[in-house]
């Protein structure tokens, strides 16, 4: 800790003002104890304030003081403690002005730390805003860099049956083994349903399941990994009970579509 820097900060008389928290009084008494140089600060800032307790006694015409020494001896107190009455007066007004600086100080250091505080969460809420937008940055640059990858093989699967007005998009890229599905032509899956997506070898007819295809909230894309092994010659969309089916519900095929 630098001394000078720690004198100059200002705490040391909010400290003597008392107008530091019980924590943050406690922390500076340890720190008084342990370095002479602001055990002597204090000492100078206590007689200061002594100083100013004793310049601040108000003057008094004599036409009052003899009425308060009056009122003072009328029970024939001893002659000697008139003495005492100036200083006593000037002590009681510094202490007025000490009381009333600490107040200032006080809600002055509580309106700072309020300040510090916002400040602070300000600053987390940013660096917070900041990582998620980072992330997102990263996220559409990954599907950027994959849909724009020369291996990456675009793929409409058009709307079946009684699902003409629906459609979906596959883009598979086979060194990668990894098929991305876009399901913006899909309605939303009915509570209770799900949508299921199929590679299909068609001769003869044989579906693998390749993912239950629910999207992220806000999201339209779906990324999956495929086996290398596994032989697509086209890819379909089912919609099943939640939890998938082993095999496709051939009556609610959604969208087909040939690699």
């Amino acid at each position: 800790m630098k001394i000078k820097e720690y004198i100059e900060s200002g705490i040391l008389e909010l400290y003597v003002y008392g107008a530091l928290e019980e924590a943050e009084s406690k922390e500076v008494k340890k720190k008084i104890d342990l370095h002479p140089e602001l055990q002597a600060e204090v000492e100078a800032i206590e007689l200061a304030l002594h100083r100013l307790a004793s310049g601040t006694a108000s003057y008094l015409p004599a036409t009052n003081y003899a009425k308060i020494k009056a009122q003072l001896f009328k029970n024939n107190q001893p002659k000697s403690k008139i003495i005492r009455l100036i200083p006593i007066i000037g002590y009681a007004a510094g202490l007025s002005l000490f009381v009333t600086l600490s107040g200032i100080f006080y809600v002055e250091n509580q309106s700072v730390k309020q300040e510090l505080k916002q400040i602070v969460n300000s600053k987390e809420r940013i660096e917070l805003e900041n990582e998620r937008l980072v992330s997102l940055e990263q996220e559409y640059q990954s599907k950027i860099d994959f849909l724009t990858d020369k291996n990456t093989k675009a793929i409409l699967l058009p709307g079946q049956g009684n699902y003409q007005e629906s459609f979906a998009q596959a883009f598979l890229n086979t060194s990668d083994n990894k098929v991305v599905i876009d399901l913006k032509g899909l309605p939303e899956a009915p509570k209770g349903m799900v949508y299921q997506l199929w590679s299909l070898e068609l001769n003869p007819l044989t579906p693998t399941s390749l993912a239950l295809l629910e999207p992220p909230t806000g999201n339209n894309f779906v990324s999956i990994n495929i086996n290398p092994n596994l032989t697509t010659e086209a890819f379909g969309i089912t919609l099943e009970p939640a939890g998938g089916s082993a095999t496709p519900t051939l009556e609610r095929l959604y969208t087909l579509g040939k690699v």
